[in-house]
């Protein structure tokens, strides 16, 4: 990890968007392998870490230079992570207590649409994908208000 000192803040930035990516993308590959192999190794390392995202991202920074984001730098990887965390919870959900659900609903999923939503400002190709994620984070937890959002 490069230094948290003064004239490193790009290079770490940098460095935890990367790690980000990497692990979210592992998140749906181990969601994938439970449902196909019915291994609760891929099961619990997958739910962990969707629990983990819901437990911090209100404690991560709000980035503001590019849209209004707490896990990514910028509004374009927030949705398009948004959308491979939320395809992850679709195949993971039907397996855990509605209980778990509700708390990745509202500790990360709600925020993480009204963050895309306050950034979705203008009509250009990344408002697609604030919209795709938002319409997809809505229509995985029965939001109608996140649905209507993203079909407008």
């Amino acid at each position: 990890m490069p230094p948290d000192e003064p004239g490193y803040e790009k290079m770490r930035a940098a460095w935890i968007a990367h790690n980000r990516i990497y692990n979210i993308d592992r998140v749906l590959d181990a969601a994938r392998l439970f449902r196909l192999t019915g291994d609760t190794r891929y099961f619990d390392w997958a739910v962990s870490q969707l629990d983990f995202y819901a437990d911090a991202y209100r404690g991560f920074p709000l980035q503001t230079w590019n849209g209004q984001v707490q896990l990514m730098t910028q509004s374009l990887d927030e949705a398009t992570r948004g959308l491979v965390l939320i395809e992850a919870v679709r195949l993971l959900k039907p397996h855990v207590p509605a209980a778990r659900a509700d708390h990745w609903r509202e500790g990360l999923f709600m925020p993480l649409a009204a963050n895309l939503m306050a950034s979705s400002r203008e009509v250009h190709n990344i408002a697609v994908w604030h919209a795709a994620a938002v319409t997809l984070i809505g229509l995985e937890f029965e939001q109608p208000e996140l649905i209507d959002f993203g079909k407008n």
